[in-house]
């Protein structure tokens, strides 16, 4: 027989996780009739919810906020926004202050409004030349054209807010079917209409055709703007991004590029900037129902099909984790559902897996929806209820799944062979299991040796054990130490680290085996 360690003793690594219930917790914000279209749903940097939406029965553009009144956790809501028919196609940002950008649909501009010293100020960014000003000729469009009084700007907008508190905004001229940016400059701009003249700069980003639905904006790390859009002509997504110089489109201000060349595809597009610093885009393919994700890196893109379960992928929204992992929440139309897709790997890394998963199952609900993340990953859903009228919020509500690491003993720690005794290389077998009712994925494991430092692990850790684990399935692993001559004891620090269905990371202790 080998000779053993006389013992290894194993301290414990401590984590905290939430302690809630496992799940999704849906709110019903607003029970009046008709509301809850075009939600954007966005959180400051305290964590709170703030939701942008369509009041269809009154016209009006809405907002909701979490928070505590009179001692209670609730939603408090309220109108933005009823100067005409306003608010479709809204897009909310809740750094700093609270913006929203939206469409009104009685004077065909793209409006914003602006929570600060909690009173709304609204302006209009874009009219167009249209009836808001009156004037044949309006330097709010960059557009030379005598017609400008019956152009229409302002649908499918995305908004973004940069540190410094910039606005940024893409939309769609409706008219010259052009895809459009404005962004504000403080004085000098070429649009903006009334108190907000000059205040905005406007331009076209892409011309080429008939161009520009579905817009969805993002700023990269350099805060320069993404823009993921529909090519209808074509019927192909593409993707536009700002150049210092050397455009091919927006008057060299722009790069344009096709992203997927398939035929009906890049609908209900959503882009983010994972933590690579490359754009995602989520997406329909229409022609065959399905949802697609689009991951640009070093290589450029890479097209994969999330869900092929029915009708899905209309009312796409991605949003990339603080870990580089992107969530999707969608529609599938065949079931009326809301649901949700998470990556258990980044882009260019084969190992994980899609999973995907009912969030509401009532009849007629998920359509206009919006994710947002909090700062520790957490998801939250905005969508519309028809079959009710009303606008809904759902958020995962996590606690660790029942995973255990079963601390070494007996033949788990030994010498596997005279060889490895001679050169010191010390095997010891963890075992981990799954006692959760659900599958934990992206299991890893991780050993730091914290006493006689001599000692040193052999593996490469942390390790991937295995990317996906089933309920009541089991997984082994072993770690290596190099345990020099004439130490017979040392102690670790041993933690196992797996991902539940919404993205959440919990971390396990090694245990000592039971009785």
């Amino acid at each position: 027989m080998l000779p053993l360690l006389a013992a290894v003793a194993l301290s414990v690594f401590l984590f905290s996780g939430v302690a809630a219930a496992m799940g999704w917790g849906m709110w019903v914000v607003d029970p009046g009739s008709g509301v809850g279209h075009d939600t954007s749903i966005d959180f400051d940097a305290d964590d709170i919810p703030h939701v942008s939406y369509y009041d269809q029965y009154n016209a009006d553009l809405k907002y909701a906020v979490w928070g505590q009144y009179g001692g209670s956790p609730g939603w408090e809501t309220g109108v933005v926004d009823s100067s005409g028919m306003v608010g479709r196609d809204t897009s909310i940002d809740a750094r700093g202050d609270v913006s929203i950008s939206y469409y009104d649909q009685s004077n065909k501009d793209l409006k914003f409004a602006r929570l600060a010293g909690g009173a709304w100020t609204r302006v209009i960014v874009d009219s167009g030349g249209g009836s808001a000003d009156g004037e044949t000729d309006d330097s709010s469009s960059d557009d030379d054209s005598s017609a400008e009084d019956i152009y229409d700007v302002g649908k499918d907008t995305s908004l973004e807010t940069n540190a410094a508190g910039a606005v940024y905004i893409s939309y769609y001229n409706d008219t010259t079917r052009d895809l459009k940016f404005a962004r504000s400059v403080g004085s000098g701009g070429n649009c903006g209409w009334g108190p907000s003249a000059g205040l905005w700069q406007c331009e076209t980003v892409d011309s080429a055709g008939s161009v520009g639905k579905f817009t969805s904006l993002a700023l990269d790390q350099e805060g320069k703007a993404h823009i993921s859009y529909y090519d209808e002509g074509n019927k192909r997504l593409k993707h536009a991004w700002q150049v210092a110089s050397g455009g091919n489109c927006g008057g060299g201000k722009w790069k344009c590029e096709v992203v997927d060349s398939s035929y009906k595809v890049g609908k209900y597009s959503s882009i983010d900037i994972g933590a690579d610093g490359y754009p995602k885009i989520a997406y329909e393919d229409e022609k065959n129902h399905d949802l697609r994700y689009a991951c640009k890196g070093p290589g450029g893109w890479d097209i994969s099909v999330i869900d092929t379960a029915g009708d899905v992928g209309e009312d796409v929204s991605l949003a990339i984790g603080n870990d580089g992992r992107p969530r999707i929440a969608y529609h599938n139309d065949d079931e009326d559902s809301l649901y949700f897709a998470m990556k258990y790997a980044v882009c260019g890394i084969p190992q994980g897996t899609w999973i995907t998963q009912l969030v509401d199952g009532s009849y007629r609900v998920g359509e206009d929806n919006s994710l947002a993340l909090d700062s520790r990953d957490n998801p939250c859903i905005s969508y519309h209820d028809e079959e009710n009228g009303n606008l809904k919020v759902a958020c995962w509500e996590s606690q660790p799944p029942d995973l255990g690491l079963t601390c070494p003993y007996g033949e788990g720690i030994r010498w596997q062979t005279y060889a490895d005794y001679q050169a010191r290389e010390l095997s010891v077998d963890y075992l981990i299991t799954n006692q959760a009712a659900a599958a934990v994925y992206d299991l890893t494991i991780t050993d730091v040796p914290v006493s006689n430092g001599a000692v040193t692990v052999l593996n490469s850790l942390p390790a991937s054990v295995a990317p996906e684990l089933g309920p009541g399935a089991g997984a082994n692993y072993t770690v290596r130490f190099h345990v020099p001559m004439g130490i017979t004891s040392f102690s670790t620090n041993t933690y196992a680290t797996v991902r539940d269905e919404a993205g959440g990371v919990y971390f396990y202790p090694c245990r000592p085996p039971g009785p």
